[in-house]
């Protein structure tokens, strides 16, 4: 007679920390409510950190139950990895708990028990490791009152290295002037031709790539974090959020009110930045354009279920919705002020692998500290606390300088003088001219042109433009075109313009000039002058 093979009835770490949980006297129902106001069991295998995030979403404890630290230390690191989740942002929460799991699974629970094991172990670990244990002993010993760890908890605080920014990197550090103007014009660009695409084949997820190229927009030229974009509602845009059948401009420049995303304790909208973030006229239009768009969508949606627009808490909406989830008249009616409800997920959609918000926030403190703006003045353009400014002190002009030199061989200006009107006449779709008829460069693709805000006109607004659209023919006469956008400038500066419509004439200038310079560099090259070749 064959055996019988029985399955192993061998209970689980995690079964054997829930039975001793029970034995302790505990609650296995117990729950608690995380930063973004996510009710889960302390008891479980995995917890729900936020909805609005896609780094960090979930939580894995079972690398903490795999640990077998018995049901003392288990219970420790857990009401730490609890207290993370109901204090910090998703990602930066579930970062935490892996690192602590990972640090104790190389070194044993000694690492945090044993003061003189920690000392020795220290210099092994990354910065990274470091900081997280740092985090860790902060709340046993600070929040905690755990008196046995002050030792540790000195020894993390006094020995931390002070971590530098490399203003160099060309993976971290701030952007050149060259990339930082590549990524607007790309935004630009690709905001004018998802809506075009959309308005012509009105299917719903068109509109989603639409309104992504506008918060990519947004958050490259107010230096917001992603999660800060997915909290914004309609109301936060000064007060075009009103119930109206129309949105108008009146002639103003539309503001958005950003609320912060990395404070302790702090839920769902529920610190707002003390001052809203003005848009420049070019970035207004865009804006009143998606909002027309966007509410013409949510009318045929109201359409479709039977329900008069005006019904709608539209002020309530938010500023980028996950429009695949109304599918009822009550979803048309459920958003509030206070609820993440259609909230759309910004994170991946933001951030890709070429392009970077921390490299943009890098780099519009690098261009204030430039300015001589103090660190009040720059907190307040990155959206940032004081202390987190005084982490950019290495960003200086010398450094911004050896940026820009680092990367000038990938300079458009280079690629946009590889061209040349003559060999390439028949790859240009548009060729602008100055009020005389002069040719001052091309097109290559007028898609682009047809939903162009600039308010500067062409060709004059058209240098604001990449290589990938206007190609500026080195023959061109562009001096005349320099003068007309230093008069705009004394102009804009004389009437008191704001920071972003300055920054844009500025942009222009400093393009027209390093045109020129290249210009005059080519045309000796050729023996030739200027004068002999216009």
């Amino acid at each position: 007679m064959q055996k019988k093979h029985h399955k192993d009835t061998q209970p689980s770490p995690y079964e054997r920390f829930l039975a001793d949980v029970s034995l302790n006297g505990g609650d296995l129902d117990k729950t608690f409510i995380t930063k973004a106001d996510l009710v889960n069991k302390v008891y479980s295998e995995r917890w729900e950190l936020s909805t609005l995030t896609t780094r960090g979403k979930t939580t894995d404890l079972k690398r903490l139950y795999n640990l077998e630290l018995g049901y003392k230390n288990t219970q420790m690191l857990l009401d730490v990895f609890k207290y993370w989740a109901r204090t910090m942002a998703a990602g930066t929460a579930e970062s935490r708990m892996g690192v602590v799991c990972n640090l104790i699974g190389k070194y044993g629970f000694q690492l945090i028990s044993d003061s003189y094991y920690l000392k020795g172990s220290y210099a092994q670990m990354t910065t990274s490791h470091k900081k997280n244990l740092n985090t860790l002993f902060l709340v046993l010993h600070d929040v905690f009152k755990i008196k046995e760890f002050k030792i540790q908890r000195d020894w993390c605080k006094e020995n931390l290295a002070e971590e530098k920014i490399n203003p160099h990197d060309p993976v971290n550090g701030a952007y050149s002037d060259t990339e930082f103007n590549a990524h607007i014009d790309n935004a630009l660009t690709d905001v004018s031709i998802k809506r075009i695409t959309w308005l012509t084949k009105k299917e719903y997820t068109k509109f989603l790539a639409y309104s992504a190229a506008v918060s990519r927009t947004i958050a490259l030229i107010s230096s917001r974090r992603a999660a800060q974009l997915c909290q914004c509602k309609i109301c936060d845009l000064s007060d075009y959020g009103i119930n109206k059948d129309d949105i108008h401009i009146d002639q103003k420049l539309v503001s958005i009110l950003f609320y912060k995303s990395k404070l302790n304790n702090s839920g769902f909208r529920a610190t707002p930045e003390g001052d809203a973030f003005p848009f420049s006229e070019m970035f207004t239009q865009i804006i009143i354009n998606y909002l027309s768009d966007y509410k013409a969508l949510i009318k045929s949606y109201c359409e479709m279920f039977n329900t008069e627009f005006k019904q709608l808490p539209w002020e309530c909406y938010p500023l980028f919705p996950k429009i695949l989830s109304i599918k009822s008249k009550n979803d048309l009616l459920s958003p509030n002020i206070h609820s993440d409800l259609l909230h759309r997920n910004l994170g991946r959609i933001i951030t890709s692998t070429t392009f970077s918000i921390n490299r943009v926030r890098h780099s519009a403190i690098t261009r204030g500290m430039e300015l001589d703006l103090n660190n009040a003045e720059l907190a307040r353009l990155t959206g940032v606390t004081i202390p987190a400014v005084k982490n950019y002190k290495d960003l200086t002009p010398q450094s911004r300088h050896l940026i820009n030199e680092r990367f000038s061989k990938h300079n458009l200006l280079d690629l946009s003088f590889k061209w040349s009107r003559q060999d390439y006449n028949e790859h240009f779709a548009k060729i602008y001219t100055d009020e005389f008829g002069r040719e001052i460069g091309g097109v290559k693709k007028d898609l682009g042109c047809s939903g162009c805000t600039k308010k500067l006109g062409a060709p004059l607004g058209c240098y604001a433009c990449g290589a990938d659209l206007f190609i500026p023919f080195i023959e061109a006469d562009h001096q005349s075109q320099l003068f007309k956008a230093q008069a705009k400038q004394s102009f804009l500066e004389k009437v008191g313009a704001n920071h972003h419509q300055l920054f844009e004439i500025k942009n222009i200038i400093k393009r027209i000039l390093a045109i020129i310079h290249l210009q005059n560099e080519q045309l000796a090259m050729a023996g030739g002058s200027l004068d002999e070749q216009i």
